[in-house]
Protein backbone atom coordinates (compact mmCIF):
# COMPACT_ATOMS: atom_id res chain seq x y z
CA UNK A 1 0.00 0.00 0.00
CA UNK A 2 3.32 2.29 0.53
CA UNK A 3 4.84 2.23 -2.67
CA UNK A 4 3.40 5.50 -4.55
CA UNK A 5 4.21 7.15 -1.36
CA UNK A 6 7.73 5.69 -1.24
CA UNK A 7 8.08 6.60 -5.37
CA UNK A 8 6.92 9.62 -4.61
CA UNK A 9 9.56 10.42 -1.86
CA UNK A 10 12.71 9.28 -3.82
CA UNK A 11 11.70 10.98 -7.12
CA UNK A 12 12.53 14.29 -4.68
CA UNK A 13 15.96 12.98 -5.22
CA UNK A 14 16.49 11.92 -8.80
CA UNK A 15 15.40 11.95 -11.99
CA UNK A 16 15.65 8.05 -13.05
CA UNK A 17 14.16 5.76 -10.20
CA UNK A 18 14.60 2.14 -11.01
CA UNK A 19 12.21 -0.04 -9.02
CA UNK A 20 12.48 -3.90 -8.20
CA UNK A 21 10.01 -5.54 -6.91
CA UNK A 22 11.21 -8.71 -4.88
CA UNK A 23 10.26 -11.94 -2.85
CA UNK A 24 7.04 -12.14 -5.07
CA UNK A 25 4.14 -14.94 -4.41
CA UNK A 26 1.01 -15.94 -5.60
CA UNK A 27 -0.18 -13.99 -2.52
CA UNK A 28 1.01 -10.97 -4.17
CA UNK A 29 -2.25 -7.80 -4.75
CA UNK A 30 -2.63 -7.65 -7.84
CA UNK A 31 -5.71 -5.15 -7.27
CA UNK A 32 -3.66 -3.17 -4.97
CA UNK A 33 -0.94 -2.99 -7.54
CA UNK A 34 -2.65 -1.50 -10.24
CA UNK A 35 -3.63 1.23 -7.69
CA UNK A 36 -0.36 1.92 -6.58
CA UNK A 37 0.61 2.00 -10.63
CA UNK A 38 -2.36 4.39 -11.15
CA UNK A 39 -1.04 6.54 -8.42
CA UNK A 40 2.46 6.90 -9.43
CA UNK A 41 1.01 7.39 -12.71
CA UNK A 42 -0.47 10.40 -12.35
CA UNK A 43 2.07 11.79 -9.62
CA UNK A 44 4.61 11.46 -12.66
CA UNK A 45 2.48 13.03 -14.86
CA UNK A 46 1.81 15.77 -12.72
CA UNK A 47 5.84 16.36 -12.29
CA UNK A 48 7.14 16.39 -15.83
CA UNK A 49 4.30 19.06 -16.99
CA UNK A 50 5.66 21.32 -14.01
CA UNK A 51 9.46 20.62 -14.64
CA UNK A 52 12.11 21.22 -17.20
CA UNK A 53 13.93 18.16 -16.25
CA UNK A 54 11.53 14.83 -16.57
CA UNK A 55 10.89 12.69 -14.50
CA UNK A 56 11.45 8.36 -15.08
CA UNK A 57 10.57 5.31 -13.38
CA UNK A 58 11.56 2.23 -15.25
CA UNK A 59 8.45 0.19 -14.40
CA UNK A 60 5.93 3.37 -15.61
CA UNK A 61 7.81 5.12 -18.20
CA UNK A 62 10.11 2.52 -20.44
CA UNK A 63 7.41 1.57 -22.73
CA UNK A 64 9.37 1.14 -26.32
CA UNK A 65 8.10 -1.43 -28.86
CA UNK A 66 11.62 -1.17 -29.99
CA UNK A 67 13.01 -1.25 -26.31
CA UNK A 68 15.43 -4.08 -25.72
CA UNK A 69 13.75 -6.51 -22.98
CA UNK A 70 14.70 -6.17 -19.72
CA UNK A 71 14.81 -9.85 -17.56
CA UNK A 72 18.06 -11.89 -16.32
CA UNK A 73 19.99 -13.57 -19.46
CA UNK A 74 21.42 -16.26 -17.19
CA UNK A 75 22.43 -19.42 -19.45
CA UNK A 76 21.78 -17.52 -22.53
CA UNK A 77 24.31 -14.37 -22.70
CA UNK A 78 26.13 -14.57 -18.73
CA UNK A 79 26.85 -17.41 -16.97
CA UNK A 80 28.78 -18.06 -13.65
CA UNK A 81 32.33 -19.77 -12.39
CA UNK A 82 32.32 -21.44 -8.71
CA UNK A 83 35.25 -21.20 -6.95
CA UNK A 84 36.22 -24.74 -7.83
CA UNK A 85 35.98 -23.59 -11.70
CA UNK A 86 33.06 -25.23 -12.35
CA UNK A 87 30.06 -23.00 -14.76
CA UNK A 88 26.63 -22.93 -14.00
CA UNK A 89 23.82 -21.12 -15.42
CA UNK A 90 21.98 -19.04 -12.74
CA UNK A 91 23.66 -17.99 -9.22
CA UNK A 92 20.84 -18.03 -7.11
CA UNK A 93 20.23 -21.53 -8.99
CA UNK A 94 23.56 -22.64 -7.91
CA UNK A 95 23.35 -20.82 -3.79
CA UNK A 96 20.59 -23.01 -3.53
CA UNK A 97 21.97 -26.73 -5.08
CA UNK A 98 19.16 -26.05 -7.94
CA UNK A 99 21.19 -27.12 -10.80
CA UNK A 100 23.56 -29.21 -11.99
CA UNK A 101 26.96 -27.49 -13.26
CA UNK A 102 26.87 -27.08 -17.50
CA UNK A 103 30.71 -27.29 -17.68
CA UNK A 104 33.80 -26.08 -16.36
CA UNK A 105 36.40 -23.74 -17.52
CA UNK A 106 38.77 -26.24 -18.03
CA UNK A 107 36.97 -28.79 -20.59
CA UNK A 108 34.71 -28.12 -23.41
CA UNK A 109 31.41 -26.27 -22.81
CA UNK A 110 28.28 -28.67 -23.09
CA UNK A 111 24.66 -28.27 -21.72
CA UNK A 112 21.72 -29.14 -23.87
CA UNK A 113 19.41 -27.32 -21.52
CA UNK A 114 20.97 -24.20 -22.50
CA UNK A 115 18.17 -23.62 -25.30
CA UNK A 116 15.38 -23.51 -22.70
CA UNK A 117 17.16 -20.19 -21.87
CA UNK A 118 16.91 -18.54 -24.64
CA UNK A 119 13.74 -16.12 -25.06
CA UNK A 120 12.31 -18.09 -28.33
CA UNK A 121 12.26 -21.51 -26.14
CA UNK A 122 10.04 -19.35 -23.76
CA UNK A 123 6.57 -20.06 -25.35
CA UNK A 124 4.94 -17.39 -23.50
CA UNK A 125 7.44 -14.79 -23.30
CA UNK A 126 8.51 -14.88 -26.72
CA UNK A 127 5.46 -12.89 -27.70
CA UNK A 128 4.71 -11.04 -25.32
CA UNK A 129 4.69 -7.21 -25.30
CA UNK A 130 5.92 -6.63 -21.67
CA UNK A 131 9.28 -5.48 -22.69
CA UNK A 132 9.75 -4.33 -18.92
CA UNK A 133 9.23 -7.53 -17.46
CA UNK A 134 11.85 -9.10 -15.14
CA UNK A 135 11.81 -12.41 -16.14
CA UNK A 136 13.79 -14.62 -14.05
CA UNK A 137 14.53 -18.52 -14.49
CA UNK A 138 15.18 -18.54 -11.12
CA UNK A 139 11.49 -17.49 -9.88
CA UNK A 140 10.31 -20.03 -13.42
CA UNK A 141 12.02 -23.06 -11.68
CA UNK A 142 10.82 -22.35 -8.08
CA UNK A 143 7.11 -21.97 -8.68
CA UNK A 144 6.16 -23.54 -12.17
CA UNK A 145 9.00 -26.46 -11.85
CA UNK A 146 10.05 -25.31 -15.49
CA UNK A 147 13.05 -22.99 -16.83
CA UNK A 148 10.85 -21.58 -19.25
CA UNK A 149 7.69 -21.06 -18.11
CA UNK A 150 6.68 -18.26 -15.32
CA UNK A 151 4.51 -17.90 -12.36
CA UNK A 152 1.38 -16.06 -13.34
CA UNK A 153 1.56 -13.79 -10.76
CA UNK A 154 4.74 -12.58 -12.50
CA UNK A 155 3.00 -12.33 -15.85
CA UNK A 156 -0.27 -10.36 -14.11
CA UNK A 157 2.26 -7.83 -12.57
CA UNK A 158 4.23 -7.39 -15.46
CA UNK A 159 1.01 -6.63 -17.79
CA UNK A 160 -0.47 -4.54 -14.90
CA UNK A 161 2.74 -2.00 -15.44
CA UNK A 162 2.09 -2.52 -19.35
CA UNK A 163 -0.94 -1.15 -19.31
CA UNK A 164 0.16 1.74 -16.48
CA UNK A 165 2.83 3.04 -19.12
CA UNK A 166 0.85 3.25 -21.72
CA UNK A 167 -1.43 5.10 -19.51
CA UNK A 168 1.13 7.17 -18.97
CA UNK A 169 1.67 7.72 -22.55
CA UNK A 170 -1.97 8.38 -23.43
CA UNK A 171 -1.99 11.24 -20.43
CA UNK A 172 0.91 12.74 -22.17
CA UNK A 173 -0.94 12.43 -25.64
CA UNK A 174 2.03 11.09 -26.99
CA UNK A 175 1.36 9.37 -30.61
CA UNK A 176 2.51 5.91 -29.63
CA UNK A 177 3.04 3.14 -32.36
CA UNK A 178 -0.57 1.63 -32.94
CA UNK A 179 0.73 -1.80 -32.46
CA UNK A 180 0.93 -0.56 -29.01
CA UNK A 181 -2.29 -1.16 -27.20
CA UNK A 182 -3.66 -2.41 -23.81
CA UNK A 183 -3.49 -6.07 -23.02
CA UNK A 184 -6.85 -7.21 -22.12
CA UNK A 185 -6.42 -9.82 -19.97
CA UNK A 186 -4.61 -9.86 -16.87
CA UNK A 187 -3.21 -12.94 -17.36
CA UNK A 188 -1.32 -14.05 -20.90
CA UNK A 189 -2.24 -17.42 -20.28
CA UNK A 190 -5.56 -17.07 -20.86
CA UNK A 191 -4.71 -15.29 -24.13
CA UNK A 192 -2.75 -18.01 -24.91
CA UNK A 193 -4.56 -20.77 -24.13
CA UNK A 194 -7.37 -19.32 -26.95
CA UNK A 195 -4.63 -18.51 -29.31
CA UNK A 196 -3.20 -22.13 -29.25
CA UNK A 197 -6.00 -24.35 -27.81
CA UNK A 198 -3.90 -26.13 -25.56
CA UNK A 199 -2.62 -25.89 -21.75
CA UNK A 200 1.42 -25.14 -21.28
CA UNK A 201 2.37 -27.02 -18.85
CA UNK A 202 2.50 -26.45 -14.96
CA UNK A 203 1.70 -22.79 -14.32
CA UNK A 204 -0.36 -21.34 -11.48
Amino acid sequence: NCLSEYVDELLNYTNDLRVNITDMSNKFSLDIYKQQLTVITNKIVELNHNSEKKKKMNLITNLDEDALRNGCYAGEKSFIVSPDGDIYTCCAMYSENLEKKCGTIFTEFKDKQCSLYELNSLPLCKNCKCSQCGRCSYLNYTKTNELNIPPSFQCKKSVAEYNASLAYLNQLNFEANPKIKMIDSDDPIEIWIQENNTSIGYYK
